[in-house]
């Protein structure tokens, strides 16, 4: 299990999570499904999976997904699970803050 420390994102901001997961398959290995989820780590938020736009998307190693939202001043985990073509689950994490809107 790895843990990825993203940069912040602004309220607005939708930004790509992308996770490879290369240097953990063997020769010929494959991607074959993909679970995500997303809870709160430091603050309040009764509903981070909002966060969630979309379905994941797996090409080749990588796994994509689109994060948008999310409450200021709340420190989220988002965690992607895959199972490969030679039954492995593997797990990712990647730790987000949410600011507030610049003002511009």
């Amino acid at each position: 299990m790895s843990t990825i420390v993203l940069q912040s994102k602004i309220v607005g901001e939708e930004i790509l999570f992308e996770v490879d997961f290369l240097s953990r398959l063997a020769v010929g290995e494959t991607l074959q499904t993909v679970t995500r989820t997303v809870v709160v780590a430091s603050g309040v938020d009764a509903n981070p999976a909002a966060m969630l736009s979309g379905v994941a998307t797996i090409s080749g190693s990588l796994v994509r997904q689109m994060i948008v939202g999310g409450l200021p001043g709340v420190l989220y985990l988002f965690t992607i699970a895959v199972r490969t073509s030679n039954s492995q689950l593997l797990f990712n994490h990647g730790q987000l803050a949410v600011l507030s809107n610049l003002p511009i």
